[in-house]
């Protein structure tokens, strides 16, 4: 099992709250993104496509 690591941003106001900052909510969506990609990549190559020698990722190990 692929275990994920995200880096949690946060600030806290004068009242004691803490506000989660936007990047987890980017690092999920990277995550999802890249999930779908390599699970469709997988089914086309089952399929009997032939990727290309070099490939354009541009989310690949964002996440990393």
């Amino acid at each position: 099992m692929h275990k994920l690591k995200y880096a949690v941003k946060y600030k806290t106001d004068d009242k004691g709250y803490i506000h989660l900052l936007e990047e987890l909510q980017g690092q999920l969506v990277r995550t999802v993104i890249n999930t779908r990609d390599q699970a469709v990549r997988e089914a086309l190559i089952e399929l009997g496509w032939t990727p290309p020698e070099e490939e354009h990722q541009p989310f690949k190990g964002i996440e990393d």
